[in-house]
């Protein structure tokens, strides 16, 4: 056990795994990937070596697995009133929280760093609103009254925003949670954070339910 994790926080997380793993199983946005007999690597090494395909993922990466178990846990499925859901990543777990909340209908204002290359910003907004009608706005747009508690503009449509800001990630960090507290959203920190890192592990029992 990590020496700055206390027996407490080691309880509770076993105690929340079962659901996290009810949860990745009957998410429509991650899949349980297959894990695959590599026989070059394996004849290299001389070992069994197998590779778990994660890469299938609809946004290329677990890090859809951890986004998706923090959102389930703080939120309530089906309300209109769901607060919204603000996280700082330019990356797979950007993607992995811009689909997660297009599936469960949520509002979301995801910050990236200025100097974040166009095609991630693309990628970001291809899960956050294909197939679907999305107010698209920046961050003046989500401090409505409306769309922060987690209403719909006139049309039904849900609210969805990417912020460019800060020269590095600290500062787009800070940004983004300074803006979630504001208006009381469910953060979802790219790695610091137990939800995300338990959800994240889901991939280690799926690997151990295929060898055992």
């Amino acid at each position: 056990m990590h020496p700055k994790v206390s027996t407490n926080v080691v309880q509770t997380l076993q105690s929340k795994f079962g659901r996290y793993m009810e949860h990745i199983r009957n998410a429509s946005v991650v899949h349980k990937t297959e894990l695959m007999f590599n026989e070059r690597l394996s004849k290299r090494y001389g070992c069994n070596l197998f590779l778990k395909r994660e890469d299938l993922q609809t946004v290329r990466s677990f890090k859809i697995r951890g986004a998706y178990c923090k959102i389930m846990e703080n939120i309530e499925p089906g309300s209109a009133r769901n607060p919204i859901v603000v996280t700082a990543s330019a990356g797979n777990h950007a993607q992995g929280v811009a689909l997660t909340c297009r599936a469960l209908g949520l509002d979301n204002s995801i910050f990236v760093p200025v100097n974040t290359p166009n095609q991630k910003k693309s990628r970001i907004q291809h899960f956050a609103n294909h197939g679907q009608q999305v107010v698209m706005d920046g961050l003046h747009g989500l401090n409505s009254v409306g769309a922060i508690n987690g209403l719909r503009d006139h049309d039904g449509n849900r609210r969805f925003s990417l912020e460019s800001v800060g020269e590095n990630f600290d500062e787009c960090l800070a940004a983004a949670l300074e803006f979630c507290e504001k208006h009381d959203g469910i953060f979802v920190h790219p790695f610091d954070d137990y939800s995300v890192i338990l959800g994240q592990s889901t991939v280690a029992q799926e690997i151990y339910e295929d060898l055992k």
